[in-house]
């Protein structure tokens, strides 16, 4: 039977990482409302006062694994995931396997933690995930795979 993976990204993709960093940010006393939401990953440079990236890093490092656990659903989570579901089962109808998981960079165990436990609340029979751990975050002790 041949087969066809598809990879699903949790940031943006499925969770709602901005408003995430939003809620955060403004539970803290930042102003967020300048932040433009179509910049790449820089938004928090736009908050006031501006967060750098390392504080930026610090903060949401120092949130834990409840920050990754809490974030919402995107707008569109769900119409992706019954998307997906529904192309698996039309696909299984033409012989063809369709392997539905998670292909997600973490940086920290906290970050793994949270977004297993935010996976696990999705409530979506994953076939895999895939944790992928940038070179420069090798030390956090994270396997990638």
């Amino acid at each position: 039977m041949p087969n066809l993976t598809i990879h699903l990204d949790v940031d943006s993709v499925l969770a709602d990482f901005l408003s995430g960093c939003h809620r955060l940010f403004e539970s803290l006393g930042y102003d967020t409302s300048g932040a433009d939401p179509v910049v790449l990953w820089d938004f928090h440079e736009q908050y006031s006062p501006p967060v750098g990236r390392e504080d930026f890093d610090r903060i949401i490092s120092e949130a834990g694994s409840e920050f990754w656990a809490a974030l919402p659903l995107t707008s569109y989570c769900e119409d992706i995931l019954i998307a997906v579901d529904r192309l698996a089962i039309e696909a299984a109808e033409l012989g063809v396997e369709v392997q539905v998981g998670i292909s997600s960079v973490v940086r920290t165990e906290a970050a793994k933690e949270g977004r297993d436990e935010w996976l696990k609340a999705l409530n979506f029979n994953f076939d895999f995930i895939h944790y992928h751990v940038r070179p420069e975050d090798k030390s956090i002790g994270i396997n990638d795979g």
